[in-house]
């Protein structure tokens, strides 16, 4: 497999120790001696592995940061330490999934009517409709087809029209935000031309959880 993570030794843990498998040869400093199409090539892999994860299982890692995300020289990819995670709610595994997928295709009207279902108290109805069109307007400008995707630049967007507006997202729906906003950066500092909207596309390019009817 071209994902591997630590097999937990449940002898010699205890409630206040997990022990895991060790994986040797781990360096930070390895994707850099890695040719750019591997380089490329395992950032699509993390970014599937991510899908599946969330997506798919619901399993939020909240802290994908560059100690916990290795590539190795063999080409594959290692994902350490989950002791920073979220079980999602089938719903919320649902929405969130949506909500990627819709992104990926330029669908910001609908992204913005995903955070309004989701959130925990919403503004007036003038304020839900000047909401959502300004949702569509940042995705417009900033994801879907032929858009260089900036995940943080736009979480934060995202965040300042919730304010802006009076909406409080639940904490289900904002751990995976924030856990992509980790796993960015660590993936951009791997394979810098890897476009990040992949992770709202299940393997192959087909459409994410909630757009197959």
């Amino acid at each position: 497999p071209e994902v591997r993570v630590p097999v937990l030794h449940d002898s010699l843990s205890g409630p206040d120790c997990l022990v895991f498998e060790f994986v040797p040869g781990l360096d930070v400093t390895t994707p850099a001696q890695l040719p750019a199409g591997s380089r490329a090539r395992l950032g699509s892999v993390v970014l599937a592995a991510a899908h599946r994860m969330m997506f798919v299982r619901g399993f939020v890692h909240c802290d994908l940061h560059p100690g916990n995300l290795y590539l190795t020289r063999d080409e594959r990819v290692v994902i350490l330490d989950a002791g920073y995670c979220v079980q999602l709610p089938a719903r919320v595994r649902e929405l969130i999934g949506e909500f990627f997928g819709r992104l990926a295709q330029g669908d910001g009207r609908r992204c913005g009517e995903i955070i309004l279902e989701s959130a925990v108290a919403i503004g007036s109805p003038a304020e839900q409709e000047h909401f959502l069109g300004e949702m569509a307007e940042l995705v417009s400008r900033s994801a879907g087809p032929g858009n260089t995707f900036d995940m943080s630049e736009f979480g934060n967007e995202v965040f300042a029209l919730q304010q802006r507006h009076h909406m409080y997202a639940a904490s289900d729906f904002a751990f995976p935000l924030m856990s992509l906003l980790v796993l960015e950066g660590t993936v951009r500092s791997m394979a810098p031309t890897v476009d990040f909207q992949q992770v709202g596309a299940a393997p192959g390019g087909r459409p994410g959880p909630g757009l197959v009817r």
